[in-house]
């Protein structure tokens, strides 16, 4: 069986007396026409409420799944390993940081201060980009 298409294009459902829609797979035919040329079901003449119904339920479902967001797993998978790698690197940073700062406290030299400080920043700065919310 052919599922429908998406009714939500350009054209409007059933709109004139001109066109008619294939109830399984949406596709416009003239009214003369009595069997869809894409999927071969059979083509109503008159469209009930049931089936104005039916297919505006369909539309909706339809645009609905269109405008939903879809995450591929590889992709997903790709993004935790990266923010995991983001972390991994900003703790890294800030763990030389803190040695600097150490160092420096013990020989008292202000190029460890400076190295420590700077690595703590790098490291801090990582680490929040990365774990804050959006």
């Amino acid at each position: 069986m052919v599922k429908p298409a998406d009714p939500g294009g350009n054209w409007k459902h059933n709109a004139t007396d001109e066109y008619q829609t294939c109830p399984n797979c949406a596709l416009p035919h003239k009214m003369d026409d009595t069997v869809c040329s894409f999927c071969g079901s059979k083509l109503l003449r008159r469209v009930t409420l049931a089936e104005k119904i039916r297919r505006a339920a369909e539309r909706l479902k339809w645009r609905y799944k269109l405008k939903t967001r879809r995450k591929n797993p590889t992709k997903l998978a790709k993004e935790v390993s990266s923010k995991f790698m983001m972390v991994a690197l900003g703790v890294l940073l800030s763990s030389v940081g803190a040695w600097f700062f150490l160092r420096a406290g013990d020989t008292g030299a202000m190029s460890d201060y400076l190295l420590g400080a700077l690595f703590l920043i790098y490291g801090v700065y990582a680490v929040y980009n990365t774990v804050k919310p959006s």
